[in-house]
Protein backbone atom coordinates (compact mmCIF):
# COMPACT_ATOMS: atom_id res chain seq x y z
CA UNK A 1 0.00 0.00 0.00
CA UNK A 2 2.73 2.54 0.89
CA UNK A 3 4.81 1.38 -2.08
CA UNK A 4 2.57 3.13 -4.62
CA UNK A 5 4.50 6.15 -5.99
CA UNK A 6 3.13 9.54 -4.91
CA UNK A 7 2.45 10.44 -8.54
CA UNK A 8 0.06 7.48 -8.86
CA UNK A 9 -2.05 8.45 -5.84
CA UNK A 10 -5.05 10.74 -5.62
CA UNK A 11 -3.89 13.86 -3.79
CA UNK A 12 -6.35 15.13 -1.17
CA UNK A 13 -5.49 18.55 0.27
CA UNK A 14 -6.86 19.74 3.60
CA UNK A 15 -7.02 23.55 3.69
CA UNK A 16 -8.60 26.28 5.78
CA UNK A 17 -7.92 29.15 8.13
CA UNK A 18 -5.37 28.92 10.92
CA UNK A 19 -6.40 26.76 13.88
CA UNK A 20 -9.73 25.49 12.50
CA UNK A 21 -8.85 21.82 12.99
CA UNK A 22 -7.26 20.71 9.71
CA UNK A 23 -4.63 18.58 11.43
CA UNK A 24 -7.17 17.25 13.94
CA UNK A 25 -9.42 16.22 11.04
CA UNK A 26 -6.52 14.41 9.35
CA UNK A 27 -5.69 12.55 12.57
CA UNK A 28 -9.37 11.63 13.04
CA UNK A 29 -9.75 10.35 9.47
CA UNK A 30 -6.57 8.28 9.74
CA UNK A 31 -7.17 7.05 13.28
CA UNK A 32 -3.56 8.02 14.06
CA UNK A 33 -1.71 11.01 15.47
CA UNK A 34 0.15 11.87 12.28
CA UNK A 35 -0.08 15.66 12.44
CA UNK A 36 0.86 17.73 15.49
CA UNK A 37 -2.13 19.56 16.98
CA UNK A 38 -2.21 22.44 19.44
CA UNK A 39 -4.51 25.26 20.57
CA UNK A 40 -1.70 27.59 19.44
CA UNK A 41 -2.38 29.05 15.98
CA UNK A 42 0.25 28.34 13.34
CA UNK A 43 1.39 24.96 14.67
CA UNK A 44 1.47 23.41 11.19
CA UNK A 45 4.36 25.07 9.39
CA UNK A 46 5.13 22.60 6.61
CA UNK A 47 2.93 20.38 4.48
CA UNK A 48 2.25 17.10 6.30
CA UNK A 49 1.90 14.20 3.84
CA UNK A 50 0.39 10.81 4.63
CA UNK A 51 0.00 8.05 2.07
CA UNK A 52 -2.62 5.37 2.62
CA UNK A 53 -5.21 3.14 0.97
CA UNK A 54 -8.69 4.67 1.07
CA UNK A 55 -11.42 2.33 -0.14
CA UNK A 56 -13.07 2.52 -2.61
CA UNK A 57 -10.74 5.22 -4.06
CA UNK A 58 -7.52 3.25 -3.72
CA UNK A 59 -4.12 4.78 -2.95
CA UNK A 60 -4.30 8.41 -1.79
CA UNK A 61 -1.96 11.03 -0.40
CA UNK A 62 -3.38 13.41 2.22
CA UNK A 63 -1.78 16.87 2.32
CA UNK A 64 -2.31 18.83 5.55
CA UNK A 65 -1.50 22.53 5.07
CA UNK A 66 -0.73 25.61 7.13
CA UNK A 67 -3.57 28.10 7.68
CA UNK A 68 -4.57 30.31 4.77
CA UNK A 69 -4.73 33.36 7.04
CA UNK A 70 -1.32 32.85 8.66
CA UNK A 71 -0.01 36.23 9.85
CA UNK A 72 3.34 35.12 11.28
CA UNK A 73 6.77 36.28 10.10
CA UNK A 74 7.02 33.26 7.82
CA UNK A 75 3.48 33.54 6.47
CA UNK A 76 4.49 34.30 2.87
CA UNK A 77 6.66 31.15 2.72
CA UNK A 78 3.89 29.02 4.25
CA UNK A 79 1.26 30.43 1.89
CA UNK A 80 3.57 29.81 -1.06
CA UNK A 81 3.86 26.13 -0.08
CA UNK A 82 0.10 25.87 0.42
CA UNK A 83 -0.58 27.48 -2.98
CA UNK A 84 1.58 24.81 -4.65
CA UNK A 85 -0.62 22.12 -3.07
CA UNK A 86 -3.58 23.33 -5.14
CA UNK A 87 -1.66 22.46 -8.32
CA UNK A 88 -1.17 18.89 -7.08
CA UNK A 89 -4.58 18.30 -5.49
CA UNK A 90 -7.22 16.10 -7.08
CA UNK A 91 -9.60 16.89 -4.20
CA UNK A 92 -9.65 19.71 -1.65
CA UNK A 93 -11.28 19.48 1.77
CA UNK A 94 -12.04 23.00 3.04
CA UNK A 95 -12.25 23.12 6.83
CA UNK A 96 -14.04 26.21 8.15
Amino acid sequence: MDKTPKANRLHIAIVGRTNVGKSSLLNLMLGQDIAITSPVAGTTTDIVEKAMELLPLGPVLFLDTAGLDDASELSSKRLEKTAKVFDRADFVILVS
